[in-house]
């Protein structure tokens, strides 16, 4: 399960990706994380906002893919978009996948991860949606 969290946790990367601006888009920004989680004990949910100091990064014109053991995991990406899945099918039947889909611009990015697990008949669905904006300069230190 460490192993399938930690993978799935690799494809929320591209959360970090906003599209360039004229400048390096070194700004102060505002990040709020949005969980969702629902599965056989019921729902529960999860929220943060952090506002910080960063550049933006490009999602450049990109694509991968890899297999690792019982994992498959695919990336496309090009300007303003991304799309990272990752499918691991463990020896008992059991499945996990993420899907992470980014979009973003020079003021803002949004990415949605859903995760699915099916375990001994059971289902649970964890959405997570990470919304970013840019808020403007950094002050002077």
């Amino acid at each position: 399960m460490t192993r399938t969290l930690s993978l799935a946790l690799l494809c929320l990367l591209p959360a970090l990706a906003t599209a360039e601006e004229a400048d390096d888009g070194y700004g102060r920004w505002e990040i709020v994380t949005e969980m969702k989680m629902s599965g056989p004990d019921g729902e529960n949910s999860f929220s943060s906002k952090t506002i910080e100091c960063r550049s933006t990064e490009s999602i450049d014109e990109s694509s991968s893919e890899w297999t690792l053991n019982d994992c498959r995991a695919e990336n496309r990406g090009s300007k303003g978009r991304s799309r990272s899945s990752l499918r691991c099918e463990g020896p008992d039947g059991a499945l996990t996948e993420t899907v992470s889909e980014t979009t973003a611009d020079s003021r803002s990015f949004q990415t949605v991860s859903t995760i699915t697990t099916v375990s001994g008949g059971q289902k649970s669905v964890n959405v997570t949606t990470i919304k970013g904006r840019r808020l403007g300069d950094c002050p002077e230190d």
